[in-house]
């Protein structure tokens, strides 16, 4: 008896004889291995004193694993960023964006201290950006520092969260700031009426 094929089944041997190549589902998005901090071995570690207008600049260490070793990765600063919402105008959360750079790709040294895929980045920041009479800053005063690192930040600033929208994802390192003044004096009013509080 002769066996009839049907074009089912030549469609099924074909694919059993060959390589079989898939086709991307619709709406499938890229995968991202985005940047990360090994917070252990950033410095400073959870808060930083610094001088009110102060001249002198601090450097901040950044310890970033990305796995892309031949790729660079952005970083900003942000001061107080957590008093913007998306309620806010974008101009005056990009008040809040102190600094940005770009973390050079490790290309995958093995020689790095923490590891080949990890970037070690020392970056020097004007303390007068973090602590500033001008901007309302006494003794006392506090802030809260935000690092974010990612590969690429989106340029359409128009978009919440302001300054901050990434493609691919974004981590976030946090420290709190300090603000002190050099050779602080008493304040308290003398006894012989000196308001100044040396103790000639």
């Amino acid at each position: 008896m002769r066996r009839v094929i049907t074009g089912a089944a030549l469609i099924i041997a074909s694919l059993l004889t060959s390589c079989v190549v898939p086709i991307p589902l619709e709406g499938e998005e890229q995968t991202f291995n985005p940047p990360r901090f090994l917070r252990d071995f950033c410095l400073p570690g959870y808060v930083l004193s610094v001088v009110v207008d102060s001249e002198e600049y601090e450097t901040i260490k950044l310890v970033v694993q990305d796995l892309d070793v031949n790729d660079g990765i952005e970083f900003r600063i942000f001061k107080d960023y957590y008093q913007c919402s998306s309620s806010s105008e974008p101009s005056d959360c990009h008040m809040k964006l102190i600094t940005e750079g770009e973390i050079p790709p490790t290309g995958g040294d093995p020689n790095s201290e923490y590891g080949y895929d990890v970037s070690t980045y020392t970056y020097p920041l004007k303390k007068s950006l973090l602590c500033s009479s001008s901007s309302g800053d006494t003794l006392g005063s506090s802030h809260l520092i935000e690092v974010v690192v990612t590969d690429a930040f989106l340029r359409d600033s128009t978009r919440w969260p302001y300054w901050r929208n990434s493609i691919g994802g974004s981590d976030v390192w946090s420290f709190i700031v300090e603000c002190v003044s050099g050779g602080v004096k008493s304040k308290l009013p003398d006894p012989e009426g000196d308001e100044s509080g040396d103790s000639d």
